[in-house]
């Protein structure tokens, strides 16, 4: 499978000094998508902030959608780029979003 098969939109606002999200990822494949996610926090000047984050599993059905919901590790960071990692071994960021 390819990650073109799937998209993700999101919502972001601060929440108590942090920047919460939450992201809908499509799966617009018949067949369903095992894959892993993960965010990447950066700063105002774009540096990664917050450590790297673990991937997290994700099984996605065919012409399904799911919600993942997050919170900034910390109030420094304002802007975020989610990661997919798809079975064929590589990390591609999906979308990325400042506020």
């Amino acid at each position: 499978s390819t990650l073109s098969s799937s998209s993700a939109a999101s919502d972001v606002y601060k929440r108590q000094g942090l920047l919460t999200l939450q992201a809908t990822v499509y799966n617009t494949d018949y067949a369903d998508r095992s894959m892993r996610y993960r965010f990447r926090w950066l700063d105002a000047q774009g540096f990664d902030i917050g450590g790297e984050e673990a991937w997290k599993p994700l099984l996605i059905h065919g012409k399904q959608s799911t919600r993942i919901q997050t919170v900034a590790p910390m109030p420094q960071a304002t802007d975020f780029t989610l990661q997919i990692h798809a079975n064929e071994n590589n990390a591609y960021p999906v979308e990325s979003n400042s506020f």
